[in-house]
């Protein structure tokens, strides 16, 4: 039954709820706390994927699941399921899973609020990202696999497949499904398959990935080009299904707001998608588990309201007020005028006194023609003190602009380059292949030798048979020979004869009369143990003969001897426990060695690849032992190549990626590299292993020191900075000049390409 589409009436109130959102599979069980409201969806607590076998003991995993939730999850008992498709028939769930849901809400309390189809919520939040989206999203489970084809934002089809032996076989089988849909309404395959699971780990995802990856895509017409094929991580696959989760609870509850919060999609409008996924969302009837329909508390969500903008006019205008108020340094360049007194008043006002002296004087004459003398030398020294000065100051000034030095230094902009590629590693090659991306690799090989002891899990019934004595009778009319050997029996009890025994026949030794003839025979029983101990006068069939024919009684005393005890003994299982996991862990420790060993330069890839195996157990299988030893020698050989192996590569690919005007860093890329995940457990020293590989390195502008001082030569220097910080190579300037009295005289860089002298700086 449908979730109903209660969308408000009156305006959306900023309500919040809290649920438990159960993620249940056939096999697996992991539970979530979600907490609902306007401003967004938040996964509060979360249990560990558990695996679970029955109804029982589904009940008990999920009881430990919410116990992991916390103490917020107490008080919080409405529920909501994630089931898979094969759990789900026309909106429904299935009759045989009723029960288990039923007890799941009756033994632990909960309230259902409904379910969702989990193949169907990664499909709708992947619509929710891209309105046209394209992909097959497959859902791989223990005992199904979930196909759902979708093409441009709709769900063409939906195919459930059995899971067998054979798991690209299925998935093969799903997708010729799609084929004739896609070929009935004139459409391609999508060329992205996407894998999740919570069944199956990222290890076991990974394997199915390279399965699907490996299949004859040539053989499948309907596809344009070989797809992608992609596994969607435990983060994303969680994020995806709790969103979907949420939001069917927040639509159940007229909550739009947080409807949207919990779509992906930021691009498009919300409240369209949400009208059409309704119909995604299943409610469970309540009478079906047996209560009336329940209801989340809600309590009122303060928003608030954040990123107000701070305007950066108050910033720019006090940046430039500041500016602005900076003291300039004073320009010397223009000639400074220099102005000279030579009026000489202390010299006039004693010329005026010798003058009115003189009126007086009969020698007046002479001193006077001696005053003027005097008069002349002071001038004459004055004037030739300061031109002194004037050419010392010239002379200054024209040697300090001679010998002014310019040092710049230019801050070029740098641009980070790198690469993904994938390069073939094949040590049967000698030369490395730069244009085909194909590296000469080595093999190396290491062994290492280890004991490892356990205990025997095997157990073996021992003890002693039973023996005794019978009389054996012959009903018929010839005399019969009992081989050793023949078995007697008694209900499920067997005997044998310990020797041949001759039987005489019946007789009759007066009329109306027969006598049966008779034999005592040893029997030792088959079986061990006390209940072999027949007590006198037992009755025994003679296999494979008619009571009417043969017959026989225990005599004299009740048997004995017959007695049984159990004893652990080496099991097959042990034997391959113990060399499974010893083998696990040398594997493991010769890996770690030889990536202690790799360093400056060498990387050894980690192999599974093991060329030799010595194994010597202290046991053989059914040997009574309580412990287990076994001495392991196990040799791998693993890959290896170097940096410098591929230098030459990582050059050629960089160099393809350099911008206009730029030239490739000298020194040495860096690179990151790695065996894809689908061939770790596949390194065969003989076969080419497939490289995963990140190529960085930075372009530097190509900039020569002679542009440099052409474009800057005999310029003022505080034009140079805004002249080359235009260019889109250049990030700064910093000029300085030598002598640094310079700085306060010199104001243009010198007019020689020789008086100038530029570093290139680059990060």
């Amino acid at each position: 039954m449908d979730l109903p589409n209660l969308f408000s009436s009156k305006q959306d109130q900023k309500n919040h709820a809290m649920v438990i959102f159960i993620h249940l599979t056939d096999i697996k069980i992991q539970s979530f706390l979600l907490s609902i409201s306007g401003d967004g969806i938040d996964v509060l607590a979360k249990s560990d994927i558990s695996d679970y076998d029955g109804v029982s003991n589904c009940l008990i995993k999920v009881d430990e699941s919410l116990q992991q939730l916390g103490d917020k999850s107490e008080n919080v008992n409405s529920v909501i399921f994630g089931l898979n498709h094969s759990w789900v028939t026309k909106g429904d769930v299935v009759d045989e899973k009723k029960p288990l849901l039923k007890k799941l809400t009756d033994d632990l309390s909960l309230e259902p609020l409904g379910f969702i189809v989990i193949s169907e919520a990664l499909v709708q939040q992947k619509i929710s990202g891209n309105s046209l989206f394209s992909g097959i999203i497959v859902v791989l489970g223990k005992n199904n696999i979930t196909l759902n084809l979708v093409h441009q934002g709709k769900i063409k089809e939906v195919e459930s497949v059995g899971r067998s032996q054979d798991s690209k076989g299925d998935f093969l089988e799903g997708l010729a499904r799609f084929s004739s849909k896609s070929i009935k309404e004139g459409f391609y395959l999508p060329n992205r398959i996407i894998l999740a699971s919570l069944d199956l780990d990222e290890v076991e995802l990974r394997k199915q990935q390279q399965l699907i990856y490996n299949s004859d895509w040539k053989a499948q017409s309907q596809f344009l080009q070989p797809p992608t094929v992609e596994v969607m991580l435990a983060k994303e696959f969680e994020l995806m299904i709790t969103n979907e989760a949420a939001k069917a609870v927040a639509l159940q509850k007229g909550m739009t707001e947080a409807a949207i919060a919990a779509s992906v999609s930021v691009e498009k409008n919300p409240d369209d998608e949400l009208v059409d996924e309704v119909d995604q969302t299943n409610k469970l009837d309540s009478e079906e588990f047996g209560f009336d329909d329940v209801s989340i508390d809600k309590a009122v969500s303060t928003q608030s309201s954040f990123g107000v903008p701070i305007s950066s006019e108050e910033f720019d205008n006090e940046l430039i007020s500041e500016a602005e108020s900076n003291l300039k340094e004073p320009d010397f360049e223009d000639d400074s005028e220099l102005a000279v007194d030579f009026s000489d008043k202390e010299t006039s006002k004693n010329q005026e006194i010798i003058e009115k002296k003189d009126l007086f004087d009969p020698n007046r004459k002479k001193i006077k023609k001696e005053d003027k003398h005097y008069k002349n030398f002071r001038l004459y020294a004055l004037v030739g003190f300061v031109s002194g000065i004037i050419a010392l100051i010239l002379i200054g000034f024209f040697t300090l602009f001679v010998s002014t030095k310019a040092l710049v230094t230019v801050d070029l902009k740098t641009k980070a380059i790198s690469k993904d590629l994938e390069i073939i590693l094949d040590t049967s090659i000698k030369e490395t292949d730069i244009d085909k991306l194909i590296l000469a690799a080595d093999k190396i090989s290491k062994s290492k030798e280890s004991e490892s002891v356990m205990q025997t899990t095997g157990i073996k019934v021992v003890g002693e048979k039973a023996k005794g004595r019978v009389t054996i009778y012959n009903s018929t009319v010839a005399e019969k020979l009992l081989t050793k050997g023949t078995v007697l029996s008694v209900g499920e009890l067997k005997f044998e004869l310990d020797d041949d025994v001759l039987i005489a026949s019946a007789s009759s030794p007066k009329p109306g009369v027969t006598e049966h003839g008779k034999k005592d025979a040893n029997v030792t029983a088959l079986q061990i143990g006390a209940d072999s101990n027949l007590k006198k006068d037992t009755e025994l069939l003679v296999l494979p003969f008619d009571k009417s024919s043969f017959y026989a009684y225990s005599i004299d005393e009740d048997f004995s001897g017959g007695a049984s005890r159990e004893v652990k003994v080496v099991s097959a299982e042990d034997k391959l426990e113990l060399l499974t996991d010893l083998r696990k862990e040398l594997v493991k420790d010769i890996n770690q060695e030889l990536e202690k060993s790799a360093g400056d330069g060498v990387y050894i890839l980690p192999s599974n690849n093991i060329v030799s195996e010595e194994a010597t157990f202290n046991y053989e299988v059914g040997d009574e032992a309580e412990e287990l030893s076994l001495v392991l020698k196990v040799e791998l050989e693993a890959i290896t190549y170097t940096a410098e192996d591929l230098k030459p590569i990582a050059t050629k690919v960089l160099d393809s990626q350099i911008p206009e005007n730029y030239k490739l860093f000298e020194g040495d890329p860096q690179i990151l590299s790695a065996p894809t995940e689908s061939n770790l457990d596949e390194l065969d020293g003989d076969q080419p292993v497939t490289l995963s590989a990140n190529i960085s390195s930075f372009a530097i502008p190509d900039i020569s020191a002679d542009f440099i001082k052409n474009e800057i030569m005999g310029k003022n220097i505080s034009e140079i900075s805004s002249i080359l910080s235009s260019k889109d190579e250049i990030d700064s300037v910093e000029i300085v000049l030598q002598p640094s009295i310079s700085r306060i005289f010199v104001k243009k860089i010198p007019g020689k390409s020789g008086r100038i002298e530029v570093n290139f700086i680059s990060e």
